[in-house]
């Protein structure tokens, strides 16, 4: 199939469903009001090449799939209007993900929910540092990028370079297990970040250099392994917005806050820290507003739409936790 031939790529349904799979490239392609599927397929010991696709209310959907010493290959991707990836329900063992320089439009994102995910990345930032100080300016989020529910077991997700802006980051119930996270460096706009995880392992998350300015940034764990969960504020401008931690449980090895400049957005650290944890809080007692922890609604899973699949018109969710 030509990517470039309209009359193939517009309006239509495009179903690679079951298979298996090495290499797949669907590298430029235009997908405008378009449905892929590769729903319970097998990729192994290979490529998927989705670099400079052109996503317009289309749909590529790996729901069920299993991928085993793959490299998918995201580069330039742009999703816009009500565009989705959908990786729920999957199984990702030994592969690599670079969604570099990928811009997730207002109503698009990328779901990776109740999926088993081992000894694999999600590199969002590029490895090179020429690739990296380069990327900066196309990586948008103001979708949604969702990774509730799922097992992420020896897995990195950088992203410090990506902005933010308005956009959605959920982590929502997701166990961990020597797990890394930088999370994205810019949060501008009312975002709405989840990183409710559920430590079960050593889980470290690196937050800044950077600021936010508006919106909730949410770390709340409620259950894990004690002294496995790391959390580490690097120079921070807290601008606006509101920073809410939950300080109380048993699951904390360290927490490091480190400011830059005034706070004038809201602390809301529910303290103090169990005895034994590494604590280092650079802000002065009256900037933190501590109170007990507000009822968190749970989301559905994706099991319960669906699966998660674009049959249900499952879109980015819009839900306040």
């Amino acid at each position: 199939m030509d990517p470039n031939a309209p009359t193939s790529w517009h309006r239509e349904e495009l179903d690679f469903s079951g298979g298996t799979y090495h290499v797949v490239d669907l590298d430029g392609a235009k997908l405008h009001d378009v449905r892929v599927s590769f729903r319970d397929c097998v990729f192994s010991d290979g490529e998927l090449r989705l670099r400079n696709v052109d996503m317009d209310d289309g749909v590529i959907d790996f729901t069920g799939s299993t991928f085993t010493n793959m490299k998918v290959l995201m580069g330039g991707m742009r999703l816009n209007g009500g565009s989705h990836i959908f990786l729920d329900l999957t199984e990702i063992t030994d592969s690599d993900f670079y969604p570099i320089a990928v811009k997730i439009a207002g109503e698009a994102s990328i779901k990776v929910r109740e999926s088993q995910i081992r000894k694999s990345n999600f590199k969002f930032d590029a490895d090179d540092i020429v690739s990296y100080m380069f990327q900066r300016k196309y990586s948008i989020i103001s979708g949604e990028i969702d990774f509730s529910s799922s097992t992420l077991r020896d897995v990195s997700i950088p992203m410090h370079t990506y902005t933010l802006d308005a956009g959605r980051l959920v982590f929502d119930n997701a166990a961990t297990d020597n797990f890394h996270l930088s999370a994205p460096g810019t949060m501008k706009g009312h975002v709405y970040v989840n990183i409710d995880v559920r430590s079960v392992g050593p889980t470290t998350i690196r937050i800044g250099p950077g600021e936010i300015n508006g919106g909730d940034l949410r770390i709340r764990p409620e259950e894990g392994v004690p002294a496995t969960l790391s959390v580490d504020f690097t120079a921070y401008k807290v601008l606006g917005g509101e920073i809410m931690v939950q300080a109380i449980q048993n699951v904390w090895k360290k927490f490091r806050f480190d400011h830059d400049g005034e706070i004038a957005g809201t602390l809301n650290f529910n303290l103090p820290f169990p005895n034994g944890v590494e604590v280092d809080i650079d802000v002065d007692q009256e900037d933190i507003y501590n109170v007990r922890r507000p009822y968190r609604r749970r989301r559905p899973s994706p099991k319960a739409i669906s699966k998660g699949g674009p049959d249900s018109g499952d879109t980015a969710s819009t839900a306040t936790d």
